[in-house]
């Protein structure tokens, strides 16, 4: 894990930064990497074997995270909540 932050340091607009940028956070966020099994993070070296020699376009970034996804991995671990007691149509006085 340390090693993806200093990839994110050092490459930090590389396309592929961001894949590894949305892995980690699966994966260090409450330390869910032990949760994980070994096929899955199997799978993640294949996508990443295939992405390392590529010229990566947005839209490439945008599959190999959702890959990510499909492989079980929650790549957006940080919940939002919202107050739905605030009343977005009324003027502000």
């Amino acid at each position: 894990m340390r090693t993806l932050r200093t990839i994110r340091d050092q490459f930090p607009f590389e396309p592929l930064t961001e894949v590894l940028m949305a892995f980690y956070d699966a994966i260090a966020f409450q330390n869910r990497w032990i949760d994980y099994q070994a096929n899955q993070y199997k799978e993640v070296c294949n996508l990443l074997t295939t992405l390392v020699d590529s010229q990566l376009s947005n839209e490439d970034v945008e599959q190999a995270i959702l890959r990510l996804e499909d492989f079980g991995f929650d790549t957006l671990p940080f919940g939002i909540e919202f107050n739905s007691g605030i009343e977005l149509d009324k003027d502000e006085n």
